[in-house]
């Protein structure tokens, strides 16, 4: 009876993965064909590490959530709140692609830097939601809304990003010291994002 259970469980974990490798799919495919346009038109480019940074962190983070999504197979009793909730992710991920990486064919020039601080507010914004998301997602799927789920080496590295994450969103001053910090919280976000993958599951076991 309990492997017939876990097949169906597993079952229902198909069915509704096949919406988030979509999105997942169409972001990674939108990351993909942003950094192609940026190489064509490298010319015509006033590009920032700040920005190339940014970029290249999206990668990774694609590569990551599709993997990790594998652990959410079983011990998750599917409702329609947990399926749109796990779909926040994906899509807050998808939505900062596609602001940071502009259909940029049928412009004549185009300032990395000048175009980050345009996306910035909405740009942080998104990125403090899918961290929530984050760090709120393990819990309420699989791990259950107790002490043990939020106080561990994995959500103490999450609560530091997120912390990162809120002061930029609200930090209002002139430009310099506004990339500077950014740059600053983007070391961070790469030094929390090496130390989890470095910790995770590295191998996808059926059992």
């Amino acid at each position: 009876m309990s492997n017939f259970s876990d097949k169906k469980t597993i079952e229902i974990f198909n069915y509704l993965s096949v919406v988030i490798s979509i999105i997942l799919g169409l972001g990674l495919g939108h990351l993909l064909t942003g950094c192609a346009r940026l190489i064509s038109a490298r010319e015509s480019l006033t590009m920032s590490w700040l920005y190339v940074g940014w970029v290249m962190l999206l990668f990774p983070l694609y590569v990551t959530y599709w993997w990790a999504f594998w652990d959410y197979r079983k011990q998750v009793n599917w409702t329609f709140v947990a399926f749109f909730f796990l779909l926040i992710g994906p899509i807050c991920l998808y939505l900062i692609t596609a602001m940071l990486l502009p259909d940029i064919s049928n412009k004549n020039s185009f300032n990395a830097t000048a175009h980050y601080l345009n996306i910035r507010t909405w740009f942080f914004a998104l990125w403090a939601v899918l961290q929530f998301w984050g760090i709120m997602l393990s819990p309420w799927l699989k791990d259950g809304i107790k002490k043990a789920s939020f106080f561990n080496r994995y959500k103490y590295a999450q609560y530091i990003l997120l912390v990162a994450l809120v002061s930029g969103l609200f930090i209002d001053i002139f430009s310099s010291q506004l990339l500077l910090i950014d740059e600053c919280i983007l070391i961070i976000f790469w030094i929390v994002l090496i130390y989890l993958l470095s910790t995770h599951r590295r191998v996808l076991k059926l059992s």
